[in-house]
């Protein structure tokens, strides 16, 4: 097993190498590099040598490109420091390969030739290794055999070592225990709203002496923001689209593309609850027929939430063919299965059924002749941009650009709500706010093809508003603040009359209680706050939760225990062990391998990374 365990890890490094190798070094232009320095630095007695770096620079770029899409040079990768990242690579490969040096670790022959037997870059078309292949893929990276050779060993050397630090790192069975009881104890709980109906005394009237201080104290309520007063023209594609004719053949074929929204299939809406067997899913369709159990509840039995379940709307394509002839061989919603599915034995629960649907092209031709003609007004407002952009571009204000093309003009006072017009695109407000007064307009261009400039006239400052202007929103601001004080003080008076032995029933209050409510659960009928507020308490005792008016109060009941062989709990703490071991073991391997680089010591040629950095194209 350990073996085993050291060969996969080693792979994964090789496979990444591997990669790396067979693309070639061509975009860095490494044929033509030279030094007469050998190495860049060293921790302990391993050396990095100027090939090692330049190769995981080069990694890190193809890496960046990937994830981004954007090829950059070297001279950007440095920038944003991706040589730092490489550099860091580089310090725990030699850390590793002097701490397997240090302790006489090696891998033989045999080790070796299996790594490239199982490579797909090295391998033929029968599937066996292929030394032409093998060769091959050496030649372009710049690489002899005796030097792969090398790097294999060190790369499995480098395993062993990791491999015994990490290896035998588990959590003991205690911790795992309570993590479980942690996600999977839930609790029961009665809970009641206090709202303002409930108070013993009517919210007293405001006093102007009341307003005015609410006013003064909170003046950020009743300031209005920075305004803008801008003018612009633009030129958005259905301004443009009812001047353009759309020929009837590209209508048809249009629809014809469409075919898939113009002629809908027959659907179900269906939830899918998936059990490990046969047997299992029999059981359980036997209890949903004889109404000892509901869908609903058979899900939080397994604590599965309903989102896990649902697939929508799907057709006969999207089904197994047992499943399918299933759901829809009938014209009823409701139970049905079990049957195999993709995933396993199966029930399914119908929702609803949707009949097919197809739209005439008649019917269909007003919206596609829109469309084309949108898209079409597109193409022309594309082609016609270098135009507008020159006029711009030779001093033309506005006002001589609208008169001169098909823009049109128009003003506005702009504030950080403003979602109006134009407005309603993010492009034109970012372009707004990043104005300045004297920026000349430039043209910009809208997410749905349309295009616009913009001019800044004027920057109005955040100002706030008279009282007597804003008096209504403060006596509304007011009330609302006494109302969720009040509030929260009669919750507290209850919570002491709770907590001193009285029941809901006697202090009037509309109860409801909640029996067996996980952690996680999203629990419906209760306000904001409400469950994790009754997890924080220990049983009998009484919280007030909530925020402003929305305020309730809790006593917890009973915490149910879950049992510690049930199978749902054994299955998590076999997860969690191995989630906690992993990321046990990345923390003791990072801790481990900075002790080796500075126990070691790293020596860093920084003269010799800037020439290197200067020759790379």
């Amino acid at each position: 097993m350990a073996k085993a365990n050291r060969t996969k890890g080693t792979n994964v490094v090789v496979y990444i190498l591997i990669g790396l190798l067979v693309a070639g070094l061509a975009g860095f232009g490494i044929g033509g590099f030279s030094t007469s320095v050998r190495a860049i630095g060293s921790v302990g007695d391993e050396e990095i040598s100027v090939d090692e770096y330049v190769r995981a620079l080069q990694a890190e770029i193809d890496g960046f490109t990937r994830l981004t899409g954007t090829n950059i040079s070297a001279s950007q990768a440095v920038e944003i420091g991706l040589d730092r990242q490489a550099l860091e690579g580089l310090y725990l490969q030699a850390a590793l390969n002097n701490e397997a040096a240090r302790l006489g670790l090696s891998v033989g022959d045999s080790t070796v030739l299996e790594q490239l037997s199982l490579m797909a870059a090295f391998q033929g078309i029968d599937g066996e290794f292929d030394q032409d292949s093998y060769e091959f893929a050496l030649e372009r990276a710049g690489l002899s055999p005796a030097e792969f050779d090398e790097i294999l060993r060190e790369g499995e050397a480098r395993e062993i070592v990791r491999s015994s630090i990490v290896g035998g790192i588990s959590p003991s069975r205690t911790y795992l225990d309570d993590l479980v009881e942690f996600s999977l104890n839930t609790r029961s709980f009665t809970w009641a709203a206090i709202g303002e109906e409930d108070l013993p005394d009517p919210v007293p009237d405001w006093t102007d002496s009341d307003l005015r201080t609410y006013y003064e104290d909170n003046p950020d309520e009743f300031t209005d923001p920075e305004m803008r007063a801008v003018t612009y023209a633009w030129l958005a594609p259905d301004m443009l689209s009812p001047n353009l004719d759309v020929d009837e053949d590209t209508i048809r074929a249009e629809y014809a593309a469409r075919s898939d929204i113009y002629n809908l299939p027959e659907r179900r809406v269906v939830d899918r609850l998936v059990f490990p067997d046969a047997e299992a899913a029999r059981l359980a369709k036997e209890r949903l027929d004889s109404k000892e159990i509901g869908f609903v509840e058979m899900l939080l039995e397994r604590r599965i939430a309903l989102a896990d379940v649902e697939l929508g709307e799907v057709d006969r394509s999207d089904l197994t063919e047992d499943a399918a002839a299933l759901l829809f061989g009938s014209s009823e919603t409701g139970i049905f299965g079990p049957v195999e599915s993709q995933l396993g034995p199966a029930i399914f629960r119908v929702n609803a059924v949707l009949t097919g649907r197809v739209t005439p092209f008649e019917e269909a031709r007003e919206e596609l002749a829109r469309d084309l003609a949108i898209e079409s007004a597109r193409d022309e407002i594309a082609d016609r941009v270098d135009s507008y952009e020159d006029l711009l571009a030779s001093g033309a204000t506005l006002e001589e650009l609208v008169a001169d093309t098909e823009l049109r003009f128009s003003s506005m006072s702009y504030g950080p709500e403003t979602r109006d017009g134009i407005a309603r695109h993010p492009e034109f407000r970012a372009a707004v706010e990043a104005l300045s007064e004297g920026d000349f307009p430039e043209l910009a261009n809208l997410s749905d093809g349309g295009v616009f400039a913009v001019r800044l006239n004027d920057i109005i400052p955040p100002a706030l508003r008279p009282f007597n202007a804003a008096r209504d929103e403060v006596a509304a601001a007011w009330r609302e603040q006494k109302v969720a004080e009040l509030v929260r003080a009669h919750a507290e008076s209850i919570r002491a009359d709770l907590a001193s032995g009285s029941t809901f029933e006697e202090l009037a209050l509309t109860a409801t209680y909640a029996e067996d409510i996980g952690r996680s659960e999203y629990y419906l009928d209760g306000p904001s706050g409400l469950v994790a507020a009754a997890f924080e308490l220990g049983v009998d005792d009484v919280s007030v939760f909530g925020e402003g008016v929305e305020v309730g109060i809790v006593r917890l009941n009973s915490i149910n225990q879950v049992g510690m062989d049930d199978e749902i709990a054994m299955s998590l703490r076999d997860a969690l062990s191995g989630q906690v071991s992993a990321a046990t073991g990345q923390d003791v391997f990072r801790l481990y391998s900075e002790y080796l680089q500075k126990s070691a010591g790293i020596e860093i040629d920084h003269a010799t990374i800037t020439s290197i950095h200067a020759q790379l194209q």
